[in-house]
C-alpha cells in the first residue's frame, strides 16, 4: 500500500470514529524518512492526527500537530493549501478555546479570516470561543453573522441552539436544533436537542432523541451516556446499566471509559449489588486514578460491606484529590468510629475543623471521640465552642452536662441542665438527667421531685398521644 492509500485509510478510520487506529496510521506516515520529501502529505497527516486528538479531547497534542501541519504546508501556495490552512487554523483555535486560551484562539481566527472572510465556519468557531469565555451576547451576534452568510448552514443553527441552551432559553434552543436537524440530521444535534428536552422535563422526547442519535451512530458513547443517566433518573436502573455497558464498549478515551464504569458502579450500588459495584469502581480507577467519584462511591460500597478500613483508604485518596472538602475528612473520622479507633477519629475531625472552623457539628463529633477516650476536659472544651456557635441548642448543653458529670463538676453540670431545661421545658429526659445529678450530690429531695415530675410528664404525653390516636380512628378524614 503506497503512502496516499495509507493516508486515505487513516481518513476512513477518522470518519468511522476509530480515533486511536487513525492516530496509528497517521503516525506511520510521519516516520522521519518521510518528513523531508512529501511536505503536502506530511501536512495532511499532521492535520488528520491532530483532528483525531481533538476528537479525543487531547487538545494539547492536537495543538502541537496542527502547528506542525501549518509548518509543513508553509511552502504550498495553491488554493487547496489555503483551504487546508484555513481548516487547521479554525480547528486549532477551537482547541485553544477548549483549554481556556481565548487569546490564542482569537489570534488563529484572525489569521483564518485573512484566508477567507466569507466562510461561515470562521464565525461559528468564533461564536464557540466567545461562548467559552462567557461572552454570550457577543457569541450570539457572531453566530448570526454565520447565518447571514448561509441560512442553510446546519452548524450555525446548531451553535445558535447551544447558545440558547446556555442561556436556559430552552424552547428557542429546541427550535434552532429543529432547523439544524431538518438541514442535516446529525448525531450530536440529536443529543443536544435531547438534553434541551430533558431540561424541559420532556423526558419521552429526550429519550427519543437519544435513541435517534444511537440509530445514526451506535459506535459513539455520548448518546448512551446521556440516555443511561436519563433512565437512572427515572429509576429504570436495569436499562441504565444496559446503556452503560454500551457506553463502556464505545468510549474512545480512558477518562470517558472510567466515567462509564463509575456510573455503572453507582447504579449497581443503588440496586444494592455492592460487590459488583466495587468491581466497577476499581475498573474506573485503574483507567483514571484521579476519578474522585469512583473513590467516593467505592468507599460507600465498602461501608455497606462493613469493609471499613478499605473505605477509609479510598476516602483518604479522595481527600487528597479534593483538599478543601471537610465532609470527606469528616466521613473518614466516622469510619474510624465504626472501627472503634477514636484517636484516629479525633485526628481527622481536627483536620475537618481546620477546613470548616465554624461547624458546631464537627466540634460536637470530636467531643464525642474525646469522651470515648476519657479525655473529658478536651470534650468539654469542644462542646463549649459548639455552644458558642449555637447557643439555642439544648442538646449541646445536655451533652456538656454529661461530660461535667464525668469530671464530677456537678455545679457546672446542673447549670447546663438548667439551660437545656430553659430551652426545652417539656422534655422529661432533662428532668431525669438533673435528678441523677441531685442524687449524686446527696440532694435526695430535689432528685425525687425531678423524678416525679419526669414521671408525670411521660404519663401526660402518653395520654395525649392516646387521645390523638383515638380521635384519628373516630374521624380519619381530619
Amino acid at each position: 500500500m503506497d503512502e496516499q492509500e495509507e493516508f486515505e485509510r487513516g481518513r476512513g478510520l477518522l470518519k468511522a470514529k476509530r480515533f486511536q487506529d487513525a492516530i496509528e496510521v497517521f503516525s506511520g506516515l510521519l516516520a522521519p524518512s518521510l518528513l523531508f520529501s512529501r511536505n503536502t502529505l506530511a501536512a495532511s497527516a499532521f492535520m488528520g492526527r491532530g483532528r483525531a486528538f481533538q476528537l479525543l479531547h487531547e487538545y494539547k497534542k492536537a495543538i502541537k500537530d496542527f502547528h506542525l501541519a501549518l509548518e509543513y504546508s508553509g511552502g504550498d501556495k495553491d488554493e487547496e493549501a489555503a483551504l487546508r490552512a484555513f481548516r487547521i487554523l479554525t480547528m486549532r483555535a477551537s482547541c485553544f478555546a477548549a483549554i481556556q486560551r481565548p487569546d490564542l484562539a482569537m489570534k488563529d481566527f484572525r489569521s483564518a479570516a485573512q484566508i477567507s472572510i466569507e466562510d461561515p465556519a470562521l464565525f461559528t468557531g468564533q461564536s464557540q470561543c466567545l461562548m467559552y469565555c462567557g461572552k454570550m451576547s457577543e457569541s450570539r451576534q457572531v453566530c448570526e453573522l454565520a447565518l447571514i452568510l448561509d441560512q442553510e448552514n446546519a452548524v450555525a443553527h446548531q451553535q445558535k441552539g447551544i447558545i440558547h441552551s446556555h442561556l436556559s432559553e430552552l424552547k428557542e434552543a429546541v427550535s434552532a436544533f429543529d432547523k439544524a436537524i431538518a438541514l442535516k440530521p446529525q448525531y450530536e444535534t440529536y443529543i443536544l436537542r435531547g438534553k434541551a428536552f430533558q431540561a424541559m422535563n420532556d423526558l419521552n422526547q429526550a429519550q427519543e432523541d437519544y435513541g435517534k442519535a444511537i440509530s445514526l451512530d451506535s459506535s459513539s458513547p455520548l448518546a448512551f451516556a446521556h440516555r443511561a443517566a436519563l433512565f437512572a433518573s427515572l429509576g429504570s436502573l436495569d436499562l441504565a446499566i444496559a446503556d452503560a455497558d454500551q457506553w463502556i464498549l464505545t468510549a474512545a478515551n480512558l477518562a470517558d471509559k472510567a466515567s462509564a464504569f463509575a456510573s455503572r458502579g453507582i447504579w449497581r450500588g443503588q440496586l444494592r449489588d455492592f460487590d459488583t459495584a466495587v468491581s466497577d469502581f476499581t475498573s474506573a480507577l485503574e483507567l483514571d486514578s484521579s476519578n474522585l467519584a469512583a473513590y467516593n462511591y467505592r468507599a460507600k460500597a465498602y461501608m455497606q460491606l462493613n469493609r471499613y478500613q478499605e473505605a477509609i483508604d479510598d476516602l483518604v485518596h479522595a481527600a487528597e484529590l479534593d483538599t478543601s472538602n471537610s465532609h470527606l475528612v469528616s466521613t473518614i473520622a466516622e469510619q474510624y468510629v465504626a472501627l472503634g479507633e477514636f484517636d484516629n477519629a479525633a485526628k481527622y475531625w481536627s483536620k475537618a475543623i481546620q477546613l470548616e472552623p465554624q461547624s458546631k457539628v464537627l466540634y460536637r463529633h470530636r467531643a464525642t471521640a474525646y469522651t470515648k477516650m476519657g479525655m473529658y476536659e478536651s470534650s468539654a472544651s469542644d462542646l463549649s465552642v459548639a455552644i458558642k456557635l449555637d447557643e439555642r441548642n439544648f442538646t449541646l448543653y445536655r451533652e456538656r452536662a454529661a461530660v461535667y458529670t464525668n469530671l464530677k463538676q456537678y455545679a457546672k453540670a446542673i447549670a447546663d441542665v438548667n439551660n437545656a431545661m430553659h430551652l426545652n421545658f417539656y422534655d422529661p429526659a432533662i428532668y431525669e438527667q438533673r435528678a441523677v445529678l441531685f442524687l449524686r450530690m446527696n440532694l435526695k429531695k430535689f432528685g425525687r421531685t425531678d423524678l416525679l415530675q419526669a414521671k408525670r410528664m411521660r404519663r401526660d404525653q402518653t395520654l395525649l398521644k392516646s387521645k390523638a390516636d383515638h380521635a384519628y380512628v373516630i374521624n380519619p378524614g381530619t
